[in-house]
């Protein structure tokens, strides 16, 4: 939207609130579990199995995505009664107003960060720039938050190390499979799972997941039940 826009003009005419799409998306989930996922790939595969795993366990969540995914209906649902709010972070310049970046408003309580890749089509002119907004996003974490990281990108790595001492840091990576009988399974310590893997970059995600997960209350054995679900239906 540009600062000449006519419906902008007027509101502003009019004295009106005007709140850019993540100031709404924050006020709105103000006393939810906010789980954010950012970085440069993989976020809405991470959500997609989020989203599996708590509908299996019945448990209600809002959402709110930059992008649609097959499984939900909408890309924005919010509600009274669900705790738990997933949103898809975005690393973009939020409005023509206001030239902070997205990822600056959503205070998460859990922050899945994936890896990180600067081009200047993410908004940012330079790579300090990029991984500033990253740091300012790490640090916006709530008080005794938790920071899921991608351990094998380095500068994500880094960015772990400089947390705040009240945030827990939460390492992962791939997911363990065993093959037998020409069909892969997730080695696990409640057994093994069997899962239809289409590249090692699910075995990854999966992980984060499975760890987000296990902080809003599903146990790994049920996300576990879930994800072999999940993979055999893709």
């Amino acid at each position: 939207m540009k600062q000449d826009n006519p419906e902008l003009v007027r509101a502003k005419e009019l004295g009106l609130l005007i709140q850019s799409i993540p100031e709404f998306i924050f006020q709105r989930t103000k006393s939810k579990i906010r789980v954010v996922v950012a970085g440069a790939r993989g976020k809405r595969t991470i959500i997609s199995m989020i989203v599996y795993a708590l509908r299996r366990q019945k448990m209600p969540f809002d959402y709110a995505l930059t992008s649609k995914l097959d499984s939900l209906p909408n890309m924005v649902h919010f509600s009274y009664e669900a705790r738990i709010a997933l949103i898809e972070g975005d690393e973009h310049i939020t409005s023509a107003l206001d030239k902070r970046f997205q990822l600056e408003f959503y205070r998460p309580h859990i922050a899945i960060l994936t890896n990180l890749s600067w081009s200047s089509a993410t908004g940012h002119n330079s790579l300090e720039s990029y991984l500033s907004t990253y740091q300012f996003f790490s640090t916006s974490i709530e008080r005794e938050g938790k920071l899921i990281y991608f351990e094998d990108d380095s500068t994500v790595s880094s960015l772990a190390k400089e947390i705040r001492s009240d945030i827990t840091a939460i390492p992962y990576g791939k997911h363990p499979v065993v093959e037998r009988d020409g069909m892969s399974f997730l080695h696990t310590r409640y057994g093994d799972f069997q899962v239809k893997i289409p590249n090692g970059f699910f075995l990854i995600n999966m992980n984060a997941a499975r760890l987000a997960c296990r902080q809003l209350g599903v146990k790994d054995a049920d996300f576990y039940m879930a994800m072999s679900e999940y993979s055999l239906s893709l």
